[in-house]
């Protein structure tokens, strides 16, 4: 009887068992991996929109401040001339 020589058939089944292998653990480390990364994204991404939406908030505040200002100075400014134009009335001959 002949035995056929079984080294390529055994090749074979560890080359098939190291792609299984790796690729099992490519399929579980991969994920973790993308996950964790992702998580310091989303992180870095709360991080970031907190700072604009603070940075938003104070802006606008500084706007309101400034209408105010503008609001306050056209008041004064109606009524220095409301001022001046019953000064000037006064101020003329009859």
């Amino acid at each position: 009887m002949v035995e056929l020589d079984d080294g390529p058939a055994r090749r074979l089944d560890m080359w098939l068992s190291v792609s299984s292998t790796s690729r099992k653990f490519r399929e579980s480390w991969l994920p973790a991996k993308l996950s964790r990364q992702t998580s310091g994204l989303q992180t870095y991404i709360d991080v970031m929109h907190e700072q604009i939406g603070d940075s938003l908030a104070e802006s606008e505040r500084e706007v309101v401040v400034v209408i105010e200002q503008i609001d306050t100075l056209n008041a004064k400014t109606s009524k220095q001339r409301s001022i001046s134009h019953d000064l000037s009335r006064a101020l003329r001959p009859h």
